[in-house]
């Protein structure tokens, strides 16, 4: 399962966008993974309106 799925799939029970946010922050600072932190540092991007450069 996709990462952005998996994320998806667990953030529904979430009421606003700070407890998400709040999660996802979480995440990024106490993750052990580089990957998830790279992930996590992606979706936090995106939900400040940035745009992925190719």
């Amino acid at each position: 399962m996709a990462l952005s799925a998996l994320m998806t799939e667990h953030m529904a029970p979430f009421q606003n966008k700070l407890d998400r946010r709040n999660l996802l922050t979480r995440i990024y600072r106490q993750s052990r993974h580089h990957r998830v932190r790279q992930r996590v540092h992606g979706l936090l991007l995106h939900s400040q309106g940035m745009k992925p450069v190719e």
